[in-house]
């Protein structure tokens, strides 16, 4: 037998390396996925006030320690007391996302004047049938595909709103689409339904499923590189660009078989730019990331977490 000795690399890594490079990433990484699938189920419906601030809660926790585990890893991670440098990035992420994503609430429902949230109510309405492939622009384009999946078609719902919030001829786009619901849509609005309501069913899913898709894109990248940096550790920063490079590259490869289709393409995308910037890069970004990590997110969510719901503790009032 021939003795084969480990790279220097390799045998230098101790226990704890591991803990903080591999495993608590990784299960980050499970609880990040399985809680954007959820967040896609839950959002492609009307939600009342409550299920939305405990999503908000969530969203803004859980992607607090993924910004925190980004910065331990990029700058933190050589320190000699190990738990107390994650500690204080997992503390400084949460803070810094849950007061990001209360601003960035706050200034997207302080733009919208009042029509933006009368025109949310029947947006929020004409969701189900938009993901259904029942609506049209005025131009005649299908909104989406007749052919996409049940997770593409909750991420419709979940992202049509905020979408069309800034349609061409909106008025006349709205009834239009109104026209094409077999229902009447009055009939089926929630109790709960007022116009704050919609409006805010409408920003926090873009801003939740966006989040949520790029920290876990950007922690994935992370992990994947530490087991090259675990061999060849001087080709550290190359990996990281490298690799990160390449999850986006995966994440961004445009579709027909969601909400970025050539119905928004051309009857909705220049007004949502146009009108609001911030919320026209969550669509996008979400409408493209989400359907590459479906089937992680579902397996993460279902298989390894149970089908955990994500709901609002009872001891958290937002």
């Amino acid at each position: 037998m021939f003795y084969s000795p480990k790279p220097a690399a390799l045998r230098d890594r101790d226990f704890s390396q591991w803990i903080f490079g591999a495993l608590i990433p990784l299960v980050y990484l499970v609880i990040e996925l399985g809680f954007h699938y959820q967040l896609i189920n839950i959002t492609a419906e009307t939600v009342n006030d409550d299920t939305l601030s405990g999503l908000e809660f969530w969203g803004r926790v859980i992607s607090g320690f993924g910004l925190g585990l980004t910065i331990y890893r990029l700058s933190l991670a050589k320190l000699t007391n190990k738990l107390l440098s994650l500690t204080l990035c997992l503390v400084g992420g949460i803070i810094v996302m849950w007061n990001v994503q209360r601003e960035l609430t706050q200034h997207l429902v302080d733009s919208a004047n009042t029509e933006d949230k009368i025109a949310s109510v029947a947006l929020s309405v004409l969701a189900t049938q938009a993901a259904e492939g029942g609506l049209k622009t005025l131009k005649g384009q299908p909104l989406v595909s007749a052919e996409i999946t049940s997770f593409e078609k909750k991420l419709v719902k979940a992202l049509f709103p905020a979408a069309a919030l800034h349609s061409d001829d909106r008025t006349e786009q709205i009834n239009a689409w109104l026209d094409q619901v077999p229902a009447n849509p009055a009939a089926i609005y929630p109790t709960y339904f007022t116009p704050e309501n919609a409006f805010k069913n409408l920003i926090v899913p873009p801003m939740a499923i966006g989040l949520s898709v790029f920290f876990g894109i950007l922690n994935l990248s992370l992990l994947l590189s530490f087991f090259v940096e675990v061999v060849h550790e001087k080709y550290r920063v190359v990996s990281r660009a490298v690799i990160l490079s390449l999850m986006i590259l995966i994440s961004t490869q445009p579709t027909q078989g969601g909400i970025i289709s050539d119905g928004y393409e051309s009857a909705m995308r220049s007004g949502l730019w146009k009108n609001d910037p911030a919320l026209a890069v969550l669509v996008e970004w979400s409408g493209l990331a989400s359907p590459a990590w479906g089937s992680v997110s579902r397996f993460a969510s279902k298989t390894l977490l149970g089908s955990y719901s994500f709901g609002k503790p009872r001891w958290i009032g937002i």
